[in-house]
């Protein structure tokens, strides 16, 4: 869970399930005048975006006492990306939303997408 860009009013914070976490070694020689090298290890966060699903038939929040409730993005080149850890506000408890069944991968187009949608459900709560 990270804060919501001040642009995005729709929902405070944006979700994502975590696919891995990395330690990438970077190693900067500069340019001529720089003599010595530096090395440092950055850490990465590779997620799969989760967009908030708020819609007619369904609306949460306290007042409407439900739950937020969230899909994943369809696969897009802004589906996936990374994120630095520091960036990360805490963990969430996302809960499937069983009454609406599995994503069916069938009409995603290549290996990829559906590696990672075979097994994900249409909706999901998040717990508060």
């Amino acid at each position: 869970m990270i804060l919501a860009p001040e642009c995005d009013q729709s929902h405070p914070y944006w979700y994502s399930h975590v696919i891995d976490i990395f330690t990438v070694p970077i190693q900067y020689k500069g340019s001529w005048q720089i003599i010595r090298e530096r090395k440092q290890d950055v850490e990465m966060i590779w997620v799969q975006w989760f967009q908030h699903n708020c819609s007619r038939d369904y609306q949460d929040g306290w007042a409407n006492l439900h739950l937020p409730r969230l899909l994943f993005i369809p696969p897009e080149p802004m589906a996936h990306s990374f994120i630095a850890p520091g960036d990360v506000l805490c963990a969430s408890h996302i809960i499937p939303a069983f009454t609406h069944d599995l994503m069916d991968p069938q009409p995603l187009e290549g290996m990829h997408a559906a590696q990672f949608l075979k097994d994900d459900w249409n909706f999901y709560y998040v717990n508060m």
